[in-house]
């Protein structure tokens, strides 16, 4: 209320300042709130537009993908425009099984590669290829298929196919893969839903989640009746977050898939075109942490000669749980648990023969390479570490040898490590972890099978969980707002009222 003359009455004046207060106190809330992403829609996949025909183009084509007559099998229907400015094309290198061919002719090439030629009168020759879950058999390591169908969806090998073609005007011989992720004239439609990768190639219904960090975009693809253990939002955050401590060049372009049973546990990448997939299960919480481990394969660029074979999967689970630590996802006591559950005693990580089993890298590797990062850190007062190893790895050219290692080690550390990296990884001996920054009663206790027990992992809250603290940290901090307003409010109405009597 008023009083007479415009004055404001000193418990009016108390309640504004009190409601000042506690405004400000919630204004934090609003502005997160307005930040807030929704969640993105599911949409299909795009379709590239046709480019013009010309000397340096090749012949555009038109795909078509459905299934085929069981869920394992999937079938591309390539029609191709004519090449104008074209003597003569091609299809080359392929794989998958093609069923059936319209203006293309059997041969062989002058070096006797088996091909199909265009006839030279076809003006739309086409062909119809098949690929399916069997198409690619696995190494045998792992228990379960890289690929796998439900009536739901399918996964499967993208075909891998060449087209050669001969410009009319001369010149030597071009050569594009119109399957794969890079530029080529082309259109593709999918008779139900589906993403065309480079490697894998996906049929059926699928949300997509896109993200855009540091000159990237990733795409995480859900498949259908999938049930992610990790929110897609969630992994795209920790994926650009990786990213940006990661060397190595990254890709422009990473496409990840999520999938549910009956595709095995684990994940698996296809490194040479930035593509992977993870079970639904995976966890960023988890000292394996897939979700960065399978990316990191998309930033290593070396090729590895025998000895050094154990780097490649020892590097990613390094940095993958490193990635996890330095995320506050995961203690560093767990991480070392975990990697020295499995002793592989007789295993030496220079020699494959000796390994009893495939998991000898992603255990015994990352463990190595984390005590190695250590004494990087200590030699160099903490400039370099393990990262400009891997990058000067990335930038050698030609395989990386133990030889080469060992040099590079050398030179990022400013001095030799070889008796150490002698010791840990041409021996059957691994690193104490004293060497690991962790004490020894932390992660004492029993073998293991490697995997951490439920109640070794730290729980992170969900969003129900942050709103709830969130709610009761602001109703805290707006009663103690209130009651220093009503305080303050107080006194100012006092301090006018003394002034008012003065005058």
């Amino acid at each position: 209320m008023t009083r007479p003359g415009g004055r404001v009455s000193r418990p009016t004046v108390s309640l504004l300042v009190a409601l000042l207060v506690v405004a400000t106190a919630f204004a934090p809330v609003a502005a997160a709130t307005a930040r807030t992403d929704a969640a993105p829609a599911a949409r299909p996949d795009s379709a590239a537009s046709l480019q013009s025909q010309s000397a340096e183009s090749p012949p555009s084509v038109n795909v078509t993908v459905e299934r085929g007559d069981d869920p394992e099998t999937v079938r591309l229907h390539l029609s191709f425009d004519a090449p104008a400015e074209a003597r003569s094309f091609w299809v080359l290198d392929y794989t998958g099984n093609v069923v059936s061919t319209e203006g293309f002719v059997a041969d062989e090439t002058e070096d006797g590669d088996s091909g199909y030629r265009w006839d030279g009168e076809t003006a739309s020759p086409s062909m119809t290829v098949e690929t399916s879950v069997d198409a690619a058999a696995g190494s045998g390591d792992f228990e379960g298929s890289e690929y796998a169908a439900t009536d739901a969806w399918t996964l499967v090998p993208t075909p891998k196919l060449a087209v050669a073609w001969l410009p009319a005007d001369g010149g030597e011989w071009r050569h594009r893969r119109p399957l794969q992720r890079e530029s080529y004239p082309k259109r593709v439609e999918f008779v139900e839903a589906g993403v065309l990768g480079g490697s894998f190639l996906y049929v059926g219904q699928y949300e997509e989640y896109t993200r855009r960090a540091d000159g990237q975009r990733f795409r995480v693809v859900v498949a259908a009746n999938a049930t992610p253990a990790t929110k897609p939002p969630e992994a795209l955050d920790a994926l650009a977050a990786a990213s940006r401590r990661l060397p190595g060049e990254s890709p422009d372009d990473v496409l990840a898939f999520v999938l549910p049973d009956p595709i095995r546990r684990g994940g698996f990448a296809a490194a040479k075109t930035d593509e992977f997939w993870v079970h639904e299960d995976a966890e960023l919480s988890d000292p394996s942490n897939l979700w960065v481990h399978e990316y990191v394969h998309t930033r290593q660029s070396f090729s590895l000669e025998t000895r050094m074979q154990w780097f490649r999967e020892a590097s990613a689970g390094y940095f993958a749980a490193n990635a996890s630590m330095r995320q506050g996802r995961v203690e560093r006591a767990t991480v070392a648990r975990t990697l020295r559950g499995k002793a592989f005693a007789d295993a030496t990580l220079s020699k494959p023969p000796t390994w009893s089993s495939h998991e000898v890298p992603y255990y015994r590797g990352p463990l190595v390479l984390w005590a190695l990062d250590r004494r990087i850190r200590r030699a160099t007062d903490g400039d370099r570490d393990l990262r400009d190893v891997f990058d000067r790895m990335n930038r050698k050219k030609g395989p990386v040898s133990y030889a080469d290692f060992e040099r590079i080690v050398a030179d990022v550390a400013g001095r030799s490590l070889d008796a150490w990296l002698e010791r840990y990884v041409t021996t059957t001996e691994r690193p104490g972890v004293e060497q690991l920054g962790v004490a020894a009663g932390e992660v004492d206790g029993p073998p293991g099978d490697g995997r951490d027990a439920p109640g070794d992992r730290p729980r992170l809250p969900g969003a129900a969980e942050y709103l709830s603290s969130a709610l009761a940290l602001w109703s805290a901090l707006a009663l103690v707002g209130l009651a220093v307003g009503l305080t303050l409010g107080g006194r100012v109405a006092d301090a006018a009222e003394r002034f008012r009597d003065r005058r």
